[in-house]
């Protein structure tokens, strides 16, 4: 990188660097509402956000913001009270989410996609006030929230319920009819302190279903000055791209928070779509693109497109890009610069790949090491005096950070979940650390690569899926006796599928199991493969034994149980043999 290079990344970053430091602290008054009234009044009516043909300045944006505080504060709604938004990625989520903020109310932000159980189950455990949904979701959270225990929250829908397509909506009361035509900047805003919580984000985890992690203003805001810093170096003239939802922290504080803090503009669309990727980034003039690794594979896929070599993109910043995948994206569509970046949504472990080195996610900070685990039992090494012993280069280990003023680990709602993921001073200093529950490889120079993740969840499609809440779905299928679930190496493919190995009871029909899944599993909790099997191998605490399960995957070669795959058109669970292995190898069969 040339000196002018560095010199204008470091102009870019220090102010935000500054900023990070500033509004550490729990007492310091700071939130998302607060940074957007700023930019209202110094940016005006220049462009705060971009979605499809609708476009916001900062000041009507800050207005549309104060609409939702005004209706926070006239339906009752207290600091900490919390409103769950269950969307697909639109501008009202950004205006409820930090008009929210501005009056301390707290915003759920709801994967789209969950319906059913898993559903019931976040909104059970965020326990909101009010729910906000589209219109085309109201009947499936109106059943959820049938099931609650008084008292029920309130259902306001967001869009239209013309027709007779969304039926159930019409009689759903629509939010924006019920918000103030202006209002003025909330004073509650002002008295927002870094401790208080602006999001629950709902993640996997390592173990059991959704967890809410707590989004703290510090957090957030601490967070998109790094990004904006350190990874984007955003600057007021950017335009940033989100393909990603904003119900993940990637969207929701890596683009959105990068955008807020610089003033760049954000432009997001409601699902991602390769091919109108290259035409939406030349309409909207995007210089900054938000990824998963996922994302880029799916774009390399994609046709040949006449846009994919002319656009303005002048760094892309992601997380999870393959070394091959990362080589042939630069090369391709010419992109200048990739950075990568890991961090999970709750954690304290953050790394930045700033030196653009394919295939790693960059270098070990102060605080942050490596930790032998047994291959065998997945359990921390530890040596004759209780203590962790660290990785050596060439090994593989758990990543874990420090916990401490600088880095603190606000965890989840729920403490339990929160006290799981710490590890008691494992060192003998008093110190205590977050563990990751991710493997990496440990390099010269203390480079880390990412190796797997470990627990019970696997990573599919950029979305984080707990074998556990897989496994609850399948004992209430008919004629399954006994599963148990974990994720498969899949060629051409990032992450791992769920696999399912079942023991089916006597009456057991494929057809039928089929038609069992596709009614009440979530797309992304669907097995895209099956093992049947007369047993499941257990310990002597009748945990299942998964190693030599997940280590022989999908090889037909090595397996001698039944194996079937989801087949992705008919969504039916088809017999999976060596000429559908070798077209999933080829990549002429996708999952």
């Amino acid at each position: 990188m040339r000196l002018g290079a560095v010199l204008g990344g470091v102009a870019v970053a220090l102010p935000h660097l500054v900023e990070m430091w500033r509004v550490g602290s729990d007492e310091t008054r700071t939130c998302a509402g607060a940074i957007l009234e700023r930019n209202a009044a110094r940016y005006g009516d220049a462009l705060a956000l971009a979605d499809g043909e609708r476009r916001f300045g900062w000041s009507r944006l800050n207005a549309e913001a104060n609409r939702v505080a005004a209706w926070a504060k006239a339906a009752g709604l207290r600091r900490g009270d919390c409103v769950a938004l269950h969307a697909e990625n639109r501008a009202e989520v950004v205006s409820l989410v930090v008009g929210l903020n501005k009056v301390g109310v707290v915003t759920a932000v709801l994967n789209p996609r969950l319906h059913g159980d898993p559903l019931r189950h976040v909104l059970e455990r965020c326990a909101p006030r009010i729910v906000v949904a589209e219109a085309a979701a109201v009947a499936g959270i109106g059943a959820a929230v049938e099931r609650l225990a008084s008292p029920r929250p309130l259902l306001f829908r967001i869009g239209e319920a013309s027709g007779g397509q969304f039926p159930h909506a019409r009689e759903t009361p629509e939010l924006a009819s019920v918000l103030p035509d202006e209002a003025p900047d909330p004073r509650e805003t002002r008295d927002q302190l870094g401790r208080d919580v602006m999001m629950l984000l709902f993640t996997s985890g390592t173990t059991g279903l959704p967890k809410a992690a707590l989004i703290r203003n510090r957090r957030f805001v601490s967070m998109a000055h790094g990004f904006a810093g350190v990874l984007l170096q955003a600057r007021h003239d950017d335009v940033i791209y989100l393909p990603l939802p904003l119900h993940h922290a990637t969207g929701a504080i890596a683009a959105f928070g990068s955008s807020l803090v610089s003033g760049a503009a954000l432009a997001i669309r409601g699902r991602f779509s390769a091919r109108e990727f290259w035409s939406d980034c030349d309409r909207l003039g995007a210089t900054l693109f938000v990824y998963i690794g996922e994302v880029c594979r799916y774009l390399l896929a994609s046709p040949p497109h006449p846009l994919e070599r002319s656009h303005r993109l002048r760094l892309a910043a992601g997380a999870g890009l393959r070394e091959d995948v990362w080589r042939a994206f630069e090369e391709r569509f010419s992109i200048p610069r990739i950075v990568e970046f890991y961090g999970s949504t709750e954690g304290n472990v953050g790394i930045v790949n700033l030196e653009g080195r394919p295939g790693m996610l960059g270098r070990l900070l102060p605080g942050q090491c490596v930790v032998r685990i047994d291959p065998e039992t997945e359990e921390r090494v530890r040596d004759a005096r209780g203590r962790l012993v660290e990785a050596r280069v060439g090994e593989r280990g758990i990543l874990i950070g420090r916990i401490g003023k600088s880095t603190p680990f606000d965890g989840y709602l729920d403490a339990s979940a929160t006290r799981a993921k710490v590890l008691r001073d494992p060192f003998g200093d008093g110190i205590d650390w977050f563990d990751t529950g991710d493997l990496v490889e440990l390099h010269a120079g203390r480079w880390v690569s990412f190796a797997d993740r470990l627990g019970d969840t696997y990573r599919w499609k950029g979305e984080n899926v707990s074998t556990l809440e897989v496994e609850d779905l399948l004992s209430r299928c008919r004629g399954v006796r006994e599963a148990t679930v974990y994720g498969v190496e899949v060629p051409k493919a990032d992450g791992r599928a769920g696999m399912a190995a079942v023991v089916p009871a006597e009456g057991f029909e494929i057809g039928d199991f089929s038609a069992e899944v596709r009614a009440a599993f979530p797309i992304r909790l669907r097995p895209s493969f099956l093992r049947l099997r007369r047993e499941l191998e257990t310990t002597a605490s009748f945990k299942h034994v998964k190693t030599r399960l997940r280590s022989e995957g999908i090889d037909v070669s090595k397996i001698a149980d039944p194996l079937l795959y989801l087949d992705p058109i008919a969504s039916e669970y088809r017999p999976l043999d060596a000429e559908i292995l070798r077209r999933l190898s080829s990549g002429e069969l996708r999952l």
